[in-house]
């Protein structure tokens, strides 16, 4: 899972992140300013408050419904699926509020759960691998470092040339069938 891409499966599919609210965020600013102009109790401040809640009740339900299809094709294409670990809440509140905005606006936690839920339903088996370096290592063993911004993985070692995240996802898969014991559970978390 990622910031620039949705998630990056282990086969090179990357799913781009769709955004919502950043492609509606100007028309929500728009109504929470009108919003703000009204005298409070007024007929017209309600039916801005509502229209206010109508605009981030839309967000909202487009982001579930991409979670949603996103999840179940998932589930349905893989019978085995690996997922890294993360302490999503300390990434929020340790982050840079940019970051944090971005992680808030992507909504891992409700994803992972949709894909556990679904998973735990057709039989399937979802694997929590530790994070740890999964962006830094390459599928050789060396390391390679790279700061955020970096899009693509090169290793010196082997001459691996591949997407930041594909590469992540495989050293990901690697890592749940070497260490199922860090974290092998039926998806039933």
């Amino acid at each position: 899972m990622g910031l620039m891409s949705f998630i990056a499966t282990s086969n090179g599919k990357i799913t781009p992140n769709p955004k919502h609210f950043k492609k509606n965020e100007k028309r929500l600013k728009v109504i929470q300013q009108s919003l703000s102009r009204k005298r409070k109790g007024s007929k017209r401040r309600y039916k801005t408050k509502l229209a206010l809640r109508k605009a981030h009740q839309k967000v909202r339900n487009q982001r579930e419904d991409f979670q949603h299809k996103l999840s179940r094709e998932l589930v349905n294409d893989n019978g085995i699926m690996a997922i890294e670990d993360l302490n999503i809440k300390q990434m929020v509140v340790k982050g840079t509020t940019k970051l944090s905005k971005s992680i808030n606006e992507t909504s891992w936690q409700s994803f992972i759960a949709k894909l556990l839920y679904k998973a735990e339903e057709a039989g399937r088996l979802v694997i929590k691998v530790n994070p740890a370096y999964t962006s830094q290592t390459c599928l050789c063993g060396a390391k390679v470092p790279k700061t955020l911004y970096d899009r693509k993985h090169v290793c010196k070692d082997c001459g691996l040339v591949e997407d930041r995240d594909v590469v992540s996802a495989q050293i990901i898969l690697q890592r749940a069938r070497i260490e199922p014991s860090y974290s092998l559970r039926k998806a039933s978390l």
